[in-house]
């Protein structure tokens, strides 16, 4: 079967076996990444996570590990997810306050939080923030991400975990 264009949407092998062919569109330019390695953060900080190359997957080229540029072309929605892991062993286990963000274009678009306080006993030691969003990019626009720690006793931000860190994106397709 062909479309009006000649491109063809199904194929038969001649024994009953059918094949399609991109019926509907693909959703890419997708992305996605880990984090490689882990990353201290500084206490009352936000800081830029890089680093998200492990088991790395880059449709059109427009993924580094850091930042995803929309490809020429490519404008649209796009569905965006940025989750991270923060571990507050090394700052005692009394972490409070937890902030994942997304960027777009150098500026917040996005945040997640995680928090308690911590007179009252309930102290962070380990937390996932996961930010689940839609988001309108044009061409040339740039997604980043950045993550904010605060312990209790004033030691640190606490620990960005790898492999339990990652970003992912595609573009979502009639919308």
């Amino acid at each position: 079967i062909r479309d009006a264009g000649g491109n063809a949407l199904l194929t038969s092998n001649g024994s009953g076996t059918i094949t399609t062919n991109n019926i509907g569109g693909q959703n890419t330019p997708a992305f996605y990444g880990e984090k490689a390695a882990i990353l201290d953060l500084s206490r009352g900080v936000v800081t830029q996570v890089t680093g998200f190359t492990s088991n790395e997957i880059d449709t059109n080229t427009a993924f580094d590990g850091t930042t995803f540029t929309v490809p020429s072309g490519q404008a649209g929605k796009y569905a965006v997810t940025v989750s991270m892991t923060i571990n507050f062993d090394d700052e005692g286990n009394d972490g409070e306050n937890f902030i994942v963000y997304l960027y777009k274009n150098g500026s917040s678009v996005k945040q997640a939080v995680a928090g308690t306080n911590a007179s009252t006993d309930r102290n962070i030691a380990r937390e996932t923030v996961t930010i689940y969003s839609i988001i309108d990019l044009a061409a040339s626009d740039t997604l980043t991400y950045y993550a904010y720690g605060v312990d209790a006793n004033g030691g640190g931000g606490g620990t960005i975990e790898a492999t339990n860190s990652s970003v992912s994106g595609y573009k979502l397709i009639g919308v």
